[in-house]
């Protein structure tokens, strides 16, 4: 819940940030052509490797065999594979293959400005946007033709309006969150945590409320559990468990010390 001196500060920015329009959309228009160059550069270079070649040789079969293999093969569910599917219909160069998921990379940094701008002040959203352009990890997965930078970006305004919800406590937010998530399980497994993370945060505030108005009622938290399992649970059983990735992680014989060693040895 923001409290006076979170508005306070925030109008205080927001005065500052009007009587120097030029200022921010200055640094806004740097920050995101250095993010440009940076991910559109010879987006070509070098030639797609092996987990890049695998999508689109994928996506040339009809929509069952896709469906099939990503739920026996292939380690991610099938959307973006089915998305590739159409961008094939535009060129197979690794340039057209790749520029989706570049200009979703972009298109992050401007969703993370807006994000803490929002959220807090302009200044910290140029900051967080001139972090996450700068970001080597994140040039390098979204010059890849690969589900990362459209996780990302959905990720993006999944989280704002998450956050946005816990300091309104408007439904409309909430409902948002579950369509956003919707696309997030059908790209990558990892949804499964970032969903859990979102309602243990609802339940804890649910049990434990801060500040003077209860935010998170027990309505919320059931909404949000059935509508998270009616998209999760036919992605687990459909997808994720019947995978050969899935079952040769669980029929893994190695002990809780091997298994830590190894992560040692990886990291």
């Amino acid at each position: 819940m923001p409290n006076a001196q979170h508005f306070s500060r925030s109008d205080a920015s927001a005065r500052q940030d009007a009587a120097r329009p030029w200022t921010w959309r200055l640094c806004l228009a740097v920050i995101l052509a250095v993010a440009a160059g940076l991910r559109l550069y010879h987006l070509e270079t070098p030639s797609q490797w092996w987990d890049e070649i695998i999508v689109p040789l994928t996506a040339r079969f009809p929509i069952a065999y896709i469906l099939d293999f990503s739920r026996h093969c292939e380690m991610h569910p099938p959307l973006y594979h089915l998305c590739i599917k159409l961008v094939e219909g535009a060129g197979l160069s690794d340039f057209a293959l790749r520029l989706p998921s570049a200009l979703c990379g972009l298109a992050t940094v401007y969703a993370v400005w807006r994000l803490f701008g929002t959220l807090y002040d302009r200044s910290v959203g140029l900051f967080a946007a001139a972090f996450l352009a700068g970001s080597a990890m994140q040039v390098w997965h979204v010059r890849q033709v690969r589900p990362y930078a459209v996780l990302c970006l959905l990720f993006a305004f999944s989280l704002f309006y998450f956050l946005r919800f816990l300091r309104s406590g408007r439904n409309r937010d909430l409902w948002t969150v579950l369509v956003l998530n919707v696309p997030l399980f059908l790209l990558h497994y990892f949804t499964f945590q970032i969903a859990l993370a979102q309602g243990m945060v609802l339940a804890l505030l649910w049990l434990w409320p801060t500040g003077e108005r209860r935010v998170v009622g027990f309505r919320q938290v059931l909404a949000f559990g059935l509508g998270t399992a009616v998209v999760a649970l036919p992605v687990l059983f459909f997808f994720f468990l019947p995978s050969q990735t899935s079952l040769s992680i669980f029929s893994s014989k190695a002990g809780w010390g091997e298994m830590g060693r190894l992560i040692l040895d990886y990291a």
